[in-house]
């Protein structure tokens, strides 16, 4: 446990005189007169006063935004005083003119204590969270030499020098350099920028941290917030004392979150009250002895509320002279919107928008606010019409940023409603016009959005190479979250086309970065994909564990819409497992969240996911009722796309089902809804689907002639990937009507398309189709060359679906070359995988291969007639009844040999 000594002054007291320590100050030390500084809820608070004076509407969401707590607790985001101010800042000028008037008054004895402690040498570090400039202006009147460092620049420049000057490092920014404040914007979780925690960890390695008038209350962002965390971590930290107030009445509670630091140093922690400044008068000489006023709580107080209401009427007049009707109510519907509170930040764009309209002004900037509010709430339509009209504005104006931004928008609907080739001409416009003005980074967001889209459209190496340049552009920028995303992006391709390994590495570079920068929501994104990764090699155990520490990260942060997706994926993770209880449980919570911030996608893929759940069960009339609530909610909002993938989810759970004419029906309506919009992917997937349908029902002919259509469409959407696997498809229909020349084309140009794209996977599954003809001709070298090339692949990307194929059909060719070893080794593996995969219909299959090689090849008839049982049993659980027959003949036939 750490001390809570009386007489500890004197071990603090040595720490001083050594020369060992380094003061963290912060805004106790400005509080008394005749310094003082505002209480730090009015700063914020008088701000959002003074911008919803410019506007009557306003006054009724005012509560809504002073009601939120400042830092992000568990499940809620927090607004501070920087957010808001960089939200003005972002939008208006002037703002930080009013901080002005925190420099009314002088040093304080606090600030005095400072410089003399500095001037005598005992003192040649101070760290402060004040952007006041009473500590420098005690040193100036001490003419002691200083610098300061309040920009991340300032803060780059800074190594432990034998120097003779004091450093004050200001890391909540400086009235003197204002900019700097909003610098500071933690964005809820975001933390410290790391070239200051790296000052942090150069002064923990030297030096005591001793902390005075500072609560630790940043810590609730992050323990390792002053990178006090990785410092002890490295073995590095020298150790820290910290005092907290002590008055004669009333004694400063130990903040729980300093408390867990003292736990975590243990003996190098400290914890002290009301220590300063009592224990500089043991070190100042007499004759510099510093004269302290006491001051009374009232004058305190006093003096404190004098200081707010020079803040409140500067900030009055700032409002007055540099915020119009329109831009407060724009700058409080951001604000609103931010926080989660989308219904009403709508009603304040939209006075935006009617005050510019009104004046015929500055329509462009408040359509695209309101846009972005449809398009969170789900109301497409609206935000499309809203984009449209925003771009249409600023193209008659000719202004190119902001054409780029609204053909970026214009293509974000179309991107969600899966209209991919029409989103793709749209960003590709949005880059084309950004790149005519100096703005990097967002050429990075429009190069990345437009790599997403070729990625759902299987365009892997564009893809590719649009992350690619993203990424120079990232690193010429210092733009560290974006490379983050990058790096997650190309993880995700490398996934797609069975790199694991060079995914794994991709998304082990975004979660460094991220944990550097202290992005909660970047770590959380990061961990969700390295999930993807372990569940996909059906290590389910570690995928729970990154999705659960993800799901902290991001409850941590306020982020439910990252909360909501991370308990989606430990509901699919239970699912898997077969755990239907808790994986019903997480998919309710999950939605629960949707509802609370109102999004009606997300609530639409719940209910989709608890009718999947359902299926899994065996419940296929609850299925049903959860599958038709997610299509009435998409009908409800009019969103094209996600009425398909309803409609096509009920197809597909009819037709898992043997309901085929209902499934043709669900699949019918499905292409009725997209009949009057331009062929997408959707169109094309539900061609697909019918196609399918046709197949498993025997209808060749009309298979192929929904297969074909499906390519065509694929084609025009420039989808390779998809298209290689209609065409595919379709060569496996002409093997089922002993076509097989016209068969092995179709999986030879599938093959190729698939090549060209990377998509390994794909390619190990044609090698196992065009081995399947080879085999067919009775050409078993060939044919044995195809499906040991596919079980090569199929291992290095890791899909287990089609290694097991590969050690099938290779072990049947093994078994024919009377390589019986072989041939019974591959069977027993591919049965194993069957069984981890939970595949019924593999499990029955492969485990009767493997009793019948026991039996009619090694006569091991009690082994043949255990692996016939598994067999049946597995048979039985399809409904088999002819195979369930069959195979208790070939049990007694065992059983008998083996007397």
């Amino acid at each position: 446990m750490f001390k809570l000594d009386k007489q500890i002054h004197q071990n603090l007291a040595s720490i001083f005189h050594d020369q060992q320590a380094v003061v963290f100050c912060g805004a106790g030390i400005s509080l008394e007169p005749p310094a003082g500084l505002p209480d730090w809820h009015k700063l914020r608070d008088y701000t959002l006063e003074a911008v919803a004076s410019r506007d009557h509407i306003l006054d009724d969401y005012l509560s809504k935004l002073t009601e939120i707590d400042m830092i992000a607790v568990e499940g809620k985001k927090g607004l501070t005083p920087e957010y808001v101010a960089s939200m003005i800042d972002a939008n208006c000028e002037g703002y930080f003119e009013c901080f002005r008037s925190l420099n009314d008054g002088e040093p304080n004895a606090n600030h005095l204590y400072l410089s003399k402690m500095a001037k005598a040498g005992y003192l040649k570090y101070i760290v402060t969270t004040n952007f006041d400039v009473f500590i420098e202006e005690a040193l100036r009147r001490e003419g002691l030499p200083y610098k300061s460092y309040r920009t991340e620049e300032e803060f780059a420049d800074f190594s432990l020098e034998d120097d003779n000057i004091v450093h004050v490092f200001k890391f909540h920014g400086c009235v003197s350099e204002p900019k700097t404040i909003t610098a500071t914007v933690e964005q809820e979780a975001q933390g410290l920028p790391q070239v200051k925690k790296t000052v942090m960890e150069q002064l923990l390695t030297q030096y005591y941290m001793v902390f005075w008038g500072y609560s630790g209350a940043d810590l609730k962002i992050d323990l390792d917030y002053l990178a006090m965390v990785t410092a002890y971590q490295n073995g590095e930290a020298k150790g820290f004392v910290w005092n907290f107030l002590k008055l004669s009445d009333y004694k400063e509670p130990v903040n729980s979150y300093v408390a867990q630091l003292a736990e975590l140093y243990k003996a190098k922690a400290q914890i002290v009250h009301g220590k300063l400044p009592e224990v500089f008068d043991h070190l100042i000489a007499e004759e510099y002895q510093i004269e302290r006023v006491h001051y009374t709580p009232q004058q305190q107080k006093d003096w404190q509320e004098t200081k707010n209401k020079r803040l409140q009427e500067s900030l009055k007049v700032w409002a007055h002279e540099h915020l119009d009707h329109a831009l407060a109510c724009s700058i409080f519907g951001l604000l609103l919107q931010q926080s989660g509170q989308t219904q009403q930040a709508v009603v304040c764009q939209q006075r935006n928008l009617a005050i510019c309209e009104e004046r015929d002004y500055g329509a462009e900037a408040a359509l695209t606010n309101l846009g972005a509010l449809y398009d969170i709430l789900g109301q497409y339509e609206q935000a499309l019409e809203c984009y449209q009209k925003a771009l249409d504005i600023e193209t008659e104006l000719g202004n190119h940023e902001g054409m780029a931004i609204g053909f970026n928008n214009v293509g974000s609907i179309y991107h969600l409603w899966g209209n991919y080739s029409k989103s793709q001409e749209y960003f590709e416009q949005a880059l084309e016009h950004m790149e005519t003005v100096d703005n990097k980074r967002e050429v990075a967001t429009f190069l990345n959005n437009l790599a997403n889209i070729c990625e759902l459209q299987g365009q892997y190496v564009q893809a590719q190479e649009y992350y690619e340049q993203a990424i120079v552009i990232d690193r010429s920028t210092g733009n560290k979250k974006g490379l983050a995303l990058r790096f997650q992006n190309l993880g995700s391709i490398r996934k797609t086309l069975g790199f694991y390994d060079e995914a794994a590495q991709y998304y082990e570079k975004a979660l460094k970065i991220s944990e550097i920068l202290g992005d909660k929501e970047g770590i959380a994104a990061s961990l969700g994909y390295v999930s993807i990764i372990y569940n996909d090699e059906e290590k389910y155990e570690q995928a729970l564990e990154c999705s659960q520490k993800a799901f902290e990260l991001d409850s941590s942060a306020g982020n439910q819409k990252g909360m909501a997706i991370h308990l989606s994926s430990i509901a699919s993770l239970y699912q898997t497992l077969g755990d239907y209880d808790k994986s019903h449980d997480h998919y309710q919570r999950s939605m629960q969240i949707s509802q609370a911030i109102n999004d009606p996608r997300g609530i639409a893929t719940g209910y989709n996911n608890i009718a999947s759940l359902r299926e899994d069960a065996g419940e296929h009339e609850e299925a049903m009722n959860y599958y038709h609530k997610a299509l009435e909610l998409s009908e409800n909002l009019g969103e094209v796309g996600q009425i398909v993938i309803c409609l096509n989810n009920i197809g597909d759970a009819y037709k898992e089902a043997g309901e085929y004419e209902d499934a043709l029906a669900q699949y019918q309506r499905a292409l009725d809804v997209l009949s009057e919009t331009e062929a997408n992917d959707e169109y094309a997937t539900t061609l697909n689907s019918i196609g399918n349908l046709y197949e498993i029902c025997g209808e060749h002919h009309e298979a192929l002639e929904y297969y074909e259509e499906a390519i065509a469409t694929y084609e025009v959407l420039r989808n390779p990937l998809q298209m290689a696997i209609c065409i595919s498809n379709t060569g496996r229909v002409y093997q089922s009507l002993e076509e097989y020349e016209e068969a092995f084309e179709r999986y030879q140009r599938a093959m190729e398309i698939q090549k060209e794209t990377g998509y390994e996977r794909g390619v190990a599954v044609e090698m196992n189709n065009i081995g399947n003809i080879y085999e067919g001709y009775e050409n078993y070298d060939e044919a044995l060359a195809h499906f040991e090339e596919s079980l090569r692949i199929s291992r290095r990307v890791g899909d287990l679906e089609n290694v097991s194929q590969a050690l099938t059909n290779a072990g049947i060719i093994y078994r024919q070359q009377g390589r019986h070893d072989e041939a019974r080794q591959f069977f027993e593996e591919a049965f194993t995988i069957a069984e981890n995969q939970k595949n019924l219909l593999n499990c029955a299959v492969f485990s009767e291969n493997v009793a019948i090689i026991c039996e009619q090849d090694f006569r091991e008839y009690s082994t043949a007639a255990n692996y016939y049982q598994k067999s049946m049993e597995y048979f039985d659980a399809l409904d088999e009844r002819r195979k369930v027959k069959e195979l208790r003949k070939s049990i007694k036939r065992c059983q008998k040999k083996s007397r």
